[in-house]
């Protein structure tokens, strides 16, 4: 009988990378590329604090997920708020898929 594999999930780091249609307009330059990752509820707290009072809450937190490769960084929320509706669609789906992985890799490293 074969061994099962080990399951290194809980090893594997969370990240979510996708291709925007459009893509995000930054220093005249359309990055397409990103990867969306889980923040802690500190970064969350510290991305708040920094923001400005009239910021959506949900954007803050999404441009602090949304890392740009080719920058080196994440988004600001007025990069974030700017995209397209097309790039926040995606943007948006890709959350709701890396939610799920994060939330699958807790339950079987539990």
């Amino acid at each position: 009988m074969p061994k099962a594999k080990p399951d290194n999930s809980a090893q594997t780091p969370l990240v979510e990378a996708i291709k925007l249609p459009v893509g995000i307009l930054i220093d005249d330059t359309r990055h397409k590329e990103v990867e969306l990752r889980p923040i802690t509820l500190g970064e969350s707290y510290e991305a708040s604090f920094k923001a400005r009072e009239t910021d959506l809450q949900a954007l803050v937190d999404l441009a602090c997920m949304t890392h740009v490769p080719a920058l080196g960084r994440c988004l600001s929320y007025d990069e974030l708020a700017g995209c397209s509706r097309q790039d926040g669609r995606e943007i948006e789906q890709a959350r709701m898929r890396l939610e799920k992985k994060e939330q699958r890799q807790a339950t079987t490293s539990a």
